[in-house]
């Protein structure tokens, strides 16, 4: 389950969040939004990401139905029908029905060496292979704090993923989205995905998904947004025009109230603030989750990837589907994939992981680990 539950196993919401929905006037709120979202919110969504720097600058936007409207728009704007999108072959599970219902594919490139670490040259023949085979690439990265995974990517591991990028650029059209549904639950002393991102624009386009969803706690308001960064500036208007047009043609507009309520927690001092000092008891929460777990699966002798934040962990294991089986005989659930099984932290009440890091140790070796 993808939304986080407090250790009474309820939804976890944000007061200063309801506030906001409640100061919206109701004449306000019931009239349409602008078709691309109104431009306080746009703004205010490339100010959080960006601040006064010159990317945000560089930067355009539109509002979607969440995360996944984001990553909607990414595919029908940046493939040609029965194109592929290339991702981690660890990868959030949706991505294969947002393509697959959009006429397009996903492909995947091993996300980890036998190091542990990300697989950069897995990465730069993955994006190789498509520009050979399509003419260009479409790149979903959901770092940092990635899905189903936990894992986000060092100082050294961004850049060297950055020129990956950018020389790729060199050779055709490349589009990199950063699915950034986890961003306010990573360290917000890393800021080396955005020098990344300098040096992917360098040559290509960078999206970024952002969402309220995870950021506010706010999963049914489905209030996102797609940036859209490019130096040149007519790339730029061609770029909001298109994602305009999407908008029109699939949702026309999004949750007006949800956009004004959103527009005030990013820009009021008060309101701003008060959400941030919310989300941090979570960001606390989770990570004493994620210590408990750490401790017990490698008591358990487990093998689990590096996390770094967000509301999943996963744990390696020679045949996912055979694990999550066993582990169902043993009253506890999770998502299996291939290799691996993911555990949702976010859900999972601190008292409740000893059960389920034993559960997991009964299902791994029951699948030959």
């Amino acid at each position: 389950m993808g939304a986080l539950m407090d250790d009474e196993c309820k939804l976890a919401i944000m007061p200063s969040v309801c506030e906001a929905l409640l100061r919206v006037p109701l004449d306000r709120a019931a009239g349409y939004s602008p078709i691309a979202g109104p431009a306080p919110f746009l703004e205010a969504i490339i100010s959080d990401l960006f601040g006064d720097s010159p990317l945000a600058a560089q930067s355009v936007a539109a509002a979607t139905p969440g995360g996944t409207g984001a990553i909607y728009h990414s595919v029908v704007n940046f493939l040609e029908p029965g194109q592929n999108a290339l991702t981690t072959d660890y990868f959030w599970g949706p991505y294969s029905v947002i393509t697959e219902h959009a006429g397009r594919g996903i492909d995947t490139f091993n996300m980890f060496g036998e190091d542990g670490r990300f697989d950069l040259d897995a990465f730069a023949t993955g994006i190789d292979r498509h520009i050979a085979e399509q003419g260009r690439a479409l790149i979903l990265l959901n770092f940092p704090c990635h899905n189903p995974t936990g894992y986000s990517l060092d100082e050294a591991e961004w850049a060297a993923v950055a020129e990956v990028v950018r020389f790729a650029g060199e050779r055709a059209p490349v589009a990199t989205v950063y699915d950034c549904a986890y961003l306010r639950f990573a360290d917000p002393a890393s800021d080396h995905w955005l020098h990344a991102i300098e040096t992917m624009l360098e040559t290509g386009t960078v999206l970024v998904a952002w969402t309220a969803s995870k950021t506010f706690a706010q999963y049914g308001a489905r209030i996102g947004a797609l940036v859209a960064m490019h130096q040149d500036a007519d790339e730029r208007q061609r770029l909001s025009n298109a994602m305009t047009y999407s908008c029109r043609a699939t949702w026309s507009n999004c949750s007006h109230h949800g956009q004004l309520a959103i527009t005030e927690l990013l820009t009021d001092p008060d309101l701003k603030a008060r959400a941030k000092a919310e989300r941090e008891d979570m960001i606390v929460m989770l990570r004493s989750r994620a210590s408990v777990f750490d401790t017990n699966a490698r008591e358990a002798g487990l093998n689990v990837p590096r996390y770094e934040g967000g509301f999943f962990v996963a744990v390696f294991t020679p045949d996912g589907e055979k694990t999550a089986e066993v582990m169902r005989d043993e009253g506890v659930y999770v998502v299996p994939m291939e290799g691996a099984v993911r555990v949702a932290l976010c859900c999972t009440p601190e008292a409740q992981i000893p059960r389920i890091v034993e559960a997991l140790r009964i299902g791994v070796d029951a699948a030959g680990g």
